[in-house]
């Protein structure tokens, strides 16, 4: 993908919009920061070995996210990586597609094939990192104090 290929690209700006592209992809889609998705890749830190796709997290919920709104899960996933972008000004959030191809470090997807279909906006993000989930806390839940939930 070249630079004008990523100016052609329709630029999401709320979380709405976002949801809505999510649960009407008929392929699942995923979130990438990257400064150009054409001179993209992905290494394992640790080791320094690079991985056969681009590292991603997945803006689909999973199966067994039942009850909260999707808006919360694609929030969380934005989220997961957003500081990348305070690292580097070039760095753009993209949603893209692609075939998995394995699992990266952090057990994440990691695509080959990728295409970008939009990318997010600048205050969509930021955006992100403020909202509170939406769904309310179960109250009859044990209250969390940083350890596992099966220590409790």
């Amino acid at each position: 993908m070249n630079g004008h290929d990523e100016q052609r690209l329709r630029e999401v700006d709320s979380v709405d919009v976002l949801v809505d592209l999510v649960e009407r992809a008929a392929e699942p889609l995923y979130v990438r920061f990257s400064s150009g998705l054409d001179r993209d890749g992905s290494i394992d830190h640790e080791s320094g070995l690079p991985l056969p796709g681009l590292s991603v997290n997945p803006l689909r919920p999973p199966a067994w996210w039942k009850g909260p709104p999707v808006a919360d899960w694609v929030t969380r996933q934005v989220c997961a990586y957003r500081h990348l972008m305070e690292r580097d000004d070039d760095r753009r959030c993209w949603i893209v597609t692609g075939t998995v191809v394995d699992r990266g470090p952090d057990n994440e997807p990691l695509l080959a094939d990728v295409r970008a279909l939009a990318v997010l906006s600048q205050a969509l993000v930021e955006a992100c990192g403020r909202e509170p989930p939406s769904s309310p806390r179960d109250e009859d839940a044990p209250e969390r104090d940083g350890s596992a939930p099966w220590h409790s």
